[in-house]
């Protein structure tokens, strides 16, 4: 599914951490991981600059360690050209399969001022990208981190609005290994303005497409549930993946821009922000 993992590390206090979770995304098939560290080396004599470089490859080494442990074989790269442009080169060049990337959480309004790598990856990465809230493991052991990477597909939520995002989303989970994955719930959230007139009628056509995304899946020897709610949407979903005990999002993104998301609204942003899940996007 995963085979080859792109992994950009700040070289922070939460990447150990975010390597045991990698570790446990054996089970979904990933066979390599490529870490990459952002280092520009500036205005410095070479042999500083040189000291400098080896310290952090020391850093990048400790880490891939930890990764290699759960039998993952691990590639370390220092980029020269800033985070952004450094991991969507390297998630060309390296032919990567997914992006996994810690995330604060911010908001849009604080990615304007202060900016946020994971969430600009996240809107335009061309590989779908496996966003990982630094809150789901802040404060856990590494036996816990592997077990939410292992445990990552046990019970996904995919949130679609029947919009073409949602149905590259859709093409992923299809690709996946079937006999790996617990169980994808099917969510579609509808205001229920939108279904004012003909109420009972909307609601029954779209339970009929719900059940026939769920029966594409289960030629793919998917288990799925289709879960249709009524309702703002993200206290819909937040409500959803509560009580199904989820342990992550699957969404398509349109890719706004952060103005476009502080005006007209994203759930994806909302979702990524604030599920307190790993999220996984596509475009």
């Amino acid at each position: 599914m995963f085979e080859r993992i792109l992994v950009p590390v700040e070289l922070g206090e939460s990447d150990e951490l975010v390597m045991y979770f990698l570790s446990g995304l054996a089970r979904y098939g990933t066979r390599e991981a490529v870490l990459i560290h952002s280092a520009r080396i500036t205005g410095v004599e070479q042999a500083v600059a040189v000291r400098q470089e080896h310290e952090l490859a020391e850093r990048l080494d400790a880490l891939a360690a930890i990764v290699e442990g759960a039998g993952i074989s691990v590639r370390t790269i220092l980029g020269p050209n800033g985070p952004l442009a450094d991991v969507l080169e390297a998630a060309h060049a390296e032919s990567a399969s997914l992006i996994l990337t810690g995330t604060r959480g911010r908001s849009a309004i604080n990615e304007l001022t202060v900016g946020s790598t994971s969430e600009m990856i996240g809107r335009t990465s061309p590989v779908p990208v496996l966003m990982l809230p630094f809150s789901c493991i802040a404060g856990s052991s590494p036996q816990h981190a592997a077990r939410l990477g292992e445990n990552l597909m046990k019970r996904a939520v995919f949130t679609t609005d029947f919009s073409d995002e949602s149905e590259r989303m859709l093409d992923l989970i299809k690709s996946l290994d079937g006999p790996s994955i617990g169980c994808v719930y099917i969510s579609h959230v509808v205001n229920p303005r939108e279904i004012r007139e003909h109420r009972e009628a909307r609601v029954r056509t779209l339970r009929r497409v719900l059940a026939a995304i769920r029966a594409e899946l289960a030629a793919k020897g998917i288990d799925a549930q289709p879960e249709l709610g009524i309702g703002h949407v993200i206290d819909e979903l937040k409500e959803t993946a509560d009580y199904l005990h989820a342990t992550c999002f699957m969404i398509g993104s349109r890719g706004r821009t952060l103005g476009e998301q502080i005006l007209l609204g994203s759930v994806s942003a909302h979702v990524i922000r604030d599920a307190g899940l790993p999220v996984f996007v596509t475009h």
